[in-house]
């Protein structure tokens, strides 16, 4: 099993967002937490990010790709540090930061980071890259929430997918 471990807050954080999304949501995603060898959640707590990544994966197809997406956009909502910052730029480097620093062993190789690209002030191209294992919904629904709650009046951005290249798992152009 690889060496990395995410912090407890992390899935703290998507259990929550998951219960923004709604109670029955919420008591199935726990459940497959456990499933995956995370019980007893504890903020303080680490535990091995493939389990997270299994049980995310678990979620989506149990649950649906529609939940997902939203548990993602709910986590980014109740993240105080991204909804500070007055631009998707910023909030994309907070991201960023927020994703290494989550990590007890990180390297990209086994969780995978953010590669994102301004084109314009409202059309970026965002791709994960290296060992990224969360689903596709899940991911898109983190990018649309860093729009959302960081450009005034941003409901539904674009996120279109667009062709992946080396080392990368999703990519996309995202405009509003």
């Amino acid at each position: 099993m690889p060496d990395a471990q995410l912090n407890g807050l992390y899935v703290a954080a998507f259990v929550e967002s998951a219960g923004e999304v709604s109670a029955v949501f919420e008591k199935r995603a726990m459940q497959m937490l456990t499933e995956n060898n995370i019980d007893d959640l504890d903020e303080d707590s680490w535990y091995y990010a493939e389990d997270f990544e299994e049980a995310m994966v678990e979620i989506e197809e149990q649950v649906g790709s529609m939940t997902t997406q939203q548990a993602g956009e709910k986590m980014i909502e109740v993240n105080e540090q991204i909804p500070a910052q007055d631009s998707a730029r910023d909030g994309f480097d907070v991201l960023k930061e927020q994703h290494e620093s989550s990590y007890r062993g990180y390297s990209v190789d086994e969780v995978g980071q953010y590669r994102v690209d301004r084109l314009s002030e409202d059309h970026f191209c965002v791709a994960t890259y290296g060992g990224w294992g969360y689903p596709e919904a899940f991911t898109k629904g983190l990018l649309k929430g860093v729009i959302q709650e960081t450009e005034a009046g941003v409901t539904n951005p674009d996120l279109d997918p667009t062709d992946t290249e080396g080392e990368e798992v999703f990519a996309y152009e995202v405009s509003w």
